[in-house]
C-alpha cells in the first residue's frame, strides 16, 4: 500500500497528506500510507518489498522510484 501510494505521489496525483486523508476517510483506514511509512521506516518497507519480490518475481513488488521522496515529504497541510 505504501509503495502504491508512492507511485501516486511520484506522478503528482496527490500530496502525502491528501493520500493519507483519502484512505482514512474513504476507506476507513486507521493510518494513511505515509503515516505507516513514518512509523515503520523506509528500511522495513523496502525489505518487505524485496522479500515479496523474491517470492513473486513478476515486478509487482519493485520499489517505486519515488518511494524515497515520499518518505521524505513533510506536508504543511493538517
Amino acid at each position: 500500500l505504501v509503495n502504491e501510494a508512492a507511485f501516486a505521489f511520484g506522478q503528482g496525483l496527490a500530496t502525502t497528506a491528501g493520500i493519507d486523508t483519502a484512505l482514512k476517510l474513504g476507506l476507513n483506514f486507521r493510518h494513511g500510507p505515509h503515516e505507516m511509512l513514518e512509523a515503520l521506516g523506509i528500511a522495513a518497507i523496502t525489505n518487505t518489498l524485496e522479500r515479496c519480490g523474491q517470492i513473486h518475481p513478476s515486478g509487482r513488488y519493485d520499489a517505486c522510484p519515488a518511494l524515497t521522496s515520499f518518505a521524505q515529504e513533510k506536508s504543511t497541510q493538517s
